[in-house]
């Protein structure tokens, strides 16, 4: 049986002009020139190698509906080889100040593996755009600059941007063939700091992991009030997270137990709460090793509960007493504890569970103010 050919999809813009050296051409037209060059492409003249996905559905730009917004998102998923044209624009939103849909793309190729992405910078469009269209364009152009995607200079002609594209489909194949798909999803573990990390005792290992986040949270503005409880502002709440870390699997007694359930103590962080203005406490728990649903519910200790797996590991929360824990899993070394932490606050933004996670800090914190006082 044949396999299938290897999918690539090319995400940008459809309907933006972009300013060649030879003239102005349209990105629509570019991609598909591009689609149609690249399954042209054959193995030993078999099937074709490639099957490209682009979105010229302007419809569905023009709709900016969820499912069109999810359909895109899922093609990013999927994809084997995930080619952004960028040009600073993020595209159409789903919602009034969510990010753009190529942001979210790239996002979510990278999610599923950094290896698969391919990043080609194509020159800025002459037509400058303002208001909630800029100010997506610049989280997106934060986004990116961020990642370190970047290889080689801006192409300036039509026809370098197909060269390098073609040269860098090219070096995918080799690359992904080399290491494998999925292989490329996570790290080894076996070498550098991660390899340090499992040198150390749970005690060093928990305070390793507890610092990292300290210091991802402190260098985006928040306030640190303890030793592993920050207040951090965030779409204009004050949002009050307690820092822990299980150092091991949480198969392991030893290791969960330095945790516990540590959402039994949240009233002793009422006056903190008061005397910051803040809400919650959400509980972030960085797990060295991976996390189940069946885990995370275990240290709730609440089944009829919130239970989100998602890229960063999994959130619960008890809509009843509102406790809210945000379980990190893989957390090896410094980078995957801070893209983590990352990961989970895109996803809050992209789900569109932040108001609902708000909503319960604010719960929470009138909850465990009446627990304190008759304690």
């Amino acid at each position: 049986m044949m396999a299938q050919s290897l999918k690539v999809m090319i995400s940008s813009r459809c309907d933006s002009k972009i300013p060649f050296s030879e003239g102005e051409v349209s990105l629509t037209d570019l991609r598909r020139e591009l689609k149609t060059l690249i399954e042209s492409k054959s193995l030993f003249d078999e099937k074709p190698l490639f099957s490209v996905w682009i979105n010229d559905e302007d419809a569905a730009a023009a709709a900016a509906d969820e499912a069109s917004w999810e359909h895109c998102l899922r093609q990013a998923e999927e994809s084997e080889i995930f080619v952004c044209l960028y040009n600073g624009e993020a595209g159409w939103s789903a919602t009034a100040g969510g990010i753009g849909i190529c942001h979210a793309e790239l996002e979510r190729a990278l999610c599923m593996g950094r290896l698969k992405v391919v990043l080609i910078e194509i020159p800025e469009p002459n037509e400058k755009c303002r208001g909630a269209e800029q100010t997506r364009n610049e989280h997106f152009q934060e986004f990116v600059h961020t990642q370190g995607l970047f290889r080689g200079s801006t192409v300036s002609t039509k026809a370098e941007a197909i060269r390098r594209i073609e040269q860098s489909i090219q070096e995918q194949v080799i690359r992904l063939t080399r290491r494998g798909k999925f292989a490329s999803k996570r790290d080894s573990y076996d070498r550098g700091e991660a390899l340090n990390w499992s040198r150390l005792s749970f005690a060093a290992r928990k305070a390793a992991i507890e610092t990292i986040m300290k210091d991802y949270f402190i260098a985006n503005g928040a306030t640190l009030t303890s030793s592993n409880h920050v207040i951090y502002e965030w779409q204009s709440k004050k949002l009050s997270f307690i820092l822990s870390a299980i150092p091991g699997s949480l198969a392991v007694g030893a290791a969960k137990e330095l945790v516990g359930r540590p959402q039994l103590n949240d009233h002793i962080f009422s006056e903190p709460l008061e005397v910051n203005d803040s809400i919650g406490p959400i509980h972030v728990i960085a797990c060295h090793k991976g996390v189940t649903e069946t885990q995370a519910i275990s240290i709730l200790g609440f089944p009829d509960a919130v239970v989100i797996k998602s890229g960063f590991g999994v959130y619960v929360a008890d809509n009843i007493q509102k406790c809210q824990l945000v379980f990190l899993e893989g957390c090896r070394d410094s980078a995957t504890t801070r893209q983590n932490v990352q990961l989970f606050f895109e996803w809050l933004t992209l789900s569109g569970e932040a108001q609902e996670m708000i909503d319960r800090a604010c719960a929470r914190t009138k909850i465990i103010a009446e627990i304190k006082r008759h304690a």
